[in-house]
């Protein structure tokens, strides 16, 4: 298990309870067990999370810039941002 810190939206800022993923499905799946998932490449890092509020927070990084960030409602939206953003970590 992974711990995250400095999370918006989620209290006291931590989430003890992260996981790897290795595709989009795989994340989904994870998803079901944890509340934060995550993935990296050699050309960056995806990470999914549940926030307090119960939304999906998805975020991609590269060279510690985000390039995109976007808070979504259900498993299909994180579906399709996943398709767009992750393989570009590879």
């Amino acid at each position: 298990m992974l711990n995250l810190t400095g999370l918006p939206g989620v209290a006291g800022g931590k989430i003890d309870s992260a996981t790897y993923f290795s595709d989009v499905a795989d994340a989904l799946r994870q998803l079901d067990k944890h509340r934060a998932v995550l993935a990296a490449g050699d050309c960056g890092a995806v990470t999914v999370y549940v926030d307090d509020a119960g939304k999906y927070r998805c975020a991609m990084h590269r060279r510690m810039f985000t390039l995109n960030e976007s808070i979504v409602s259900s498993k299909a939206a994180v579906r399709a941002w996943l398709k767009r953003w992750h393989p570009q970590i590879q």
